[in-house]
Formats: C-alpha cells, sequence, structure tokens
C-alpha cells in the first residue's frame, strides 16, 4: 500500500526547515540540495513541493508572515499590546521569524514579488494596528491613526531587530516590552 503524504503539511514542514537554515545559516545556505539534505529527502522529493529555489523561498517568507500573523491570536489577547508584544522576538520562534524577514528585506529591494509581499504584510500590520488603536481612540482621525500606527510599527522593527541580533541579555523581553509600552502611552496620548 502507497504511504499517504498530506502535501500542504509537507509544503509547510520544508518552508518552514527553510526558515530555520535562513536564521541560523544565511540566504547562501538554502539551495534545493542542501534543504533536501536537511530535511532527509532526495532533492527529487523537494523540487516536486516546489519549483527552483525561489519558489521555495517565498513560500518560507509567506509562511512566516502567516504564523506571526497567527501569533498573537494563538495568544487569546485581542488588545493593542498583546498583538505587538507577541510579535517581539521573545521566543524562539519570534526571533526566528525577525531573523528571516530581515535577510528577505534585502531580496525584496531587488524582486518586485517579494517586495509586493513585503508591502503587503505592512499594510495589513498597519491596519491592524490602527484598527486596535481605534477601538481605544474611537474619535481620532483615520490620518492620525494610520500616523500612529505607522509609529508603533517603526518602534516594534527596531526594538524587534536590535533584539534578534544582539545579545540576548541586553534585550530581555521585559527591555523590548517597555520600549514598547512607552511608545503605545506616547500613541494614545497624540490620539486624545
Amino acid at each position: 500500500m502507497p504511504l499517504i503524504v498530506d502535501h500542504d503539511q509537507r509544503r509547510l514542514e520544508i518552508a518552514a526547515l527553510v526558515a530555520r537554515m535562513i536564521a541560523t545559516q544565511g540566504l547562501d545556505a538554502v539551495t534545493v540540495r542542501s534543504v533536501a539534505e536537511e530535511a532527509g529527502y532526495s532533492t527529487a522529493v523537494v523540487s516536486h513541493y516546489f519549483n527552483g529555489k525561489r519558489e521555495l523561498l517565498l513560500h518560507c517568507y509567506q509562511l512566516t508572515a502567516a504564523r506571526a500573523a497567527r501569533m498573537p491570536a494563538e495568544n487569546g489577547e485581542d488588545s493593542l499590546a498583546a498583538f505587538l508584544d507577541a510579535l517581539l522576538p521573545c521566543h524562539a520562534q519570534a526571533r526566528e521569524n525577525w531573523r528571516v524577514w530581515v535577510v528577505f528585506w534585502g531580496v525584496a529591494i531587488a524582486d518586485p514579488e517579494f517586495s509586493a509581499v513585503q508591502r503587503e504584510q505592512l499594510r495589513a500590520a498597519r491596519q491592524r494596528v490602527g484598527g486596535l488603536l481605534a477601538q481605544e481612540c474611537p474619535t481620532a482621525s483615520p490620518a492620525a491613526l494610520d500616523d500612529e500606527a505607522t509609529r508603533l510599527l517603526t518602534t516594534l522593527m527596531g526594538v524587534a531587530v536590535q533584539a534578534a541580533f544582539d545579545e540576548p541579555s541586553h534585550w530581555p523581553p521585559e527591555r523590548q516590552r517597555r520600549h514598547l509600552r512607552n511608545a503605545i502611552s506616547a500613541c494614545r496620548a497624540a490620539l486624545r
């Protein structure tokens, strides 16, 4: 009897492996051959699921975005602070996501498809943060909400990039959250 394989699950597993490889070894370490070796598959198996390295990388990029989008909901909270906290690199999965994103920002500069994915991720995050701010400050104008959502995401990215690459002792979770809470307080004050 042939082995039944969940193809969607296999694609996710391979993309997750690619994310780990990028986060620990860098983009140059990722080839169809190295991914196959790391996964314990033949290159034919990896090639069955992905038409080359570019498609593999794009799927990985989209996977990390989808994982990050699920994190706040998995925490069971729907507040602004909870949403932003879930994205901070305070745990291994979020740290990996940030390392992968930073690598892909460089790719997105020259690749229109990766650039479009990056723009969509930023737009969706800005819209989500703006919506959460609107719940707290319902009289704020859409333009002001967008400005403050942009400010919060800028702070989040700055803290996250430093925390993902600096010595962990220099950016413990409480320090990351403190910087974010200060930015949230400043945004709330600006909207009132």
